[in-house]
């Protein structure tokens, strides 16, 4: 049986439980998810397994497209089945990462910054964290030998808004785009403040560039 529906449950009704389909059935491959299982999954309740083969490419910045993605070959032969799943490597590599500025060494001490020092501690954290994303997609595609692609990086950066004029920390974003490294740029800058803590700033910088 092939169904095409949200398998993870987001609302009280806006998914199908497994438990929802016939028990009589052998074989369940589930569309519309777009993460990856590379094995079939078994439900020992309903006796059937169930084939999440996931999207071909990434859709989106977020977790769930950080896995390595895959196509799957069925084979049925007498009452009995064999998947074999190809992984693909011609997928653009993805990397998220989350970082909290006040945690990092270089910013203890932001509030008494002056601008200048403030911009080049941030130069300094932001840097790293993109350089590592940048080397951890390259590293990915060597592995499985794959292509020379551009990755798709997204660093999240809460930051607190006492520490900082939240000015200075936009504008430095939005001028990480001379790194010798990126060839195709994207900017995606998203602002959200966590009322139950303290007040909170959450930046997304999505980077696309070589993997050598």
């Amino acid at each position: 049986m092939v169904i095409h529906q949200n398998r993870s449950q987001h609302s009280q009704k806006n998914f199908v439980d497994e438990s929802m389909l016939d028990s009589f059935l052998d074989l369940v491959v589930w569309g519309h998810e777009h993460e990856s299982h590379m094995l079939p999954q078994a439900n020992s309740i309903m006796q059937f397994s169930v084939i999440q083969p996931g999207s071909s490419v990434a859709t989106s910045l977020c977790e769930g497209e950080t896995a390595p993605k895959y196509i799957f070959m069925l084979e049925v032969r007498e009452g009995k089945c064999r998947v074999n799943a190809i992984r693909l490597a011609t997928v653009r590599p993805m990397a998220l990462q989350t970082v909290t500025l006040s945690a990092e060494r270089e910013l203890h001490n932001a509030s008494a910054m002056r601008n200048d020092e403030l911009v080049s501690a941030l130069n300094t954290v932001i840097t790293r964290k993109l350089d590592a994303l940048v080397q951890e997609c390259a590293d990915r595609q060597l592995a499985i030998q794959g292509p020379a692609m551009l990755p798709l990086i997204r660093l999240r950066v809460w930051r607190c808004s006492y520490h900082y004029n939240f000015f200075t920390v936009v504008h430095h974003f939005l001028r990480l785009t001379t790194r010798e490294a990126a060839l195709h740029r994207c900017h995606l800058v998203r602002f959200r403040i966590n009322t139950k803590t303290e007040s909170l700033i959450l930046l997304n910088y999505c980077i696309g560039s070589r993997v050598a």
